[in-house]
């Protein structure tokens, strides 16, 4: 979920003034399909190390909400105050997104029923423009650790 507000203020010439506010609410919703596959080598048989890689496809709907108020103010001899108020909710859905992961991850077949052990997690993320919806793309590191 994105949410964020901006303000304007602006003065004009003869003693008025504007004061535009926008809030933006935008949620994007993706489904996760794809494939894992896991590049490394077992130690033993209880024990694996190495590198799980995950390709994903990612449609999604993305639900858009801009709400506006914009008040102008004038200055003698009208001495009025006008506000207007504009709200728009739209929708886009997108079915070219995809996903890449990149997980770094020991396993160990008895200690993941004690802990879940410490991993690094790369990911990818792109939703292609579609219409007014500008592209978008998230890229992240997860980094656990525990300490003794």
């Amino acid at each position: 979920m994105l949410l964020y507000h901006y303000k304007l203020d602006v003065n004009i010439s003869g003693g008025g003034s504007m004061d535009m506010s926008v809030l933006t609410l935008s949620y994007p919703i993706a489904a996760n399909l794809g494939w894992t596959f896991g590049i490394g080598k077992f130690l033993d048989p209880g024990n694996w190390k190495g590198v799980a890689l995950t390709f994903k496809y990612r449609p999604s709907l993305t639900l858009n909400i801009v709400s506006t108020t914009l008040t102008s103010k004038y200055p003698a001899p009208l001495n009025t105050t006008q506000t207007e108020y504009n709200s728009d909710t739209n929708a886009s859905f997108n079915l070219v997104g995809f996903g890449v992961d990149f997980e770094f991850s020991d396993f160990t077949a008895t200690m993941n029923k004690l802990a879940p052990l410490p991993k690094t997690k790369f990911s990818f993320f792109v939703i292609p423009p579609v219409g007014d919806t500008p592209i978008f793309i998230s890229i992240s590191l997860g980094i656990s650790w525990y300490s003794r």
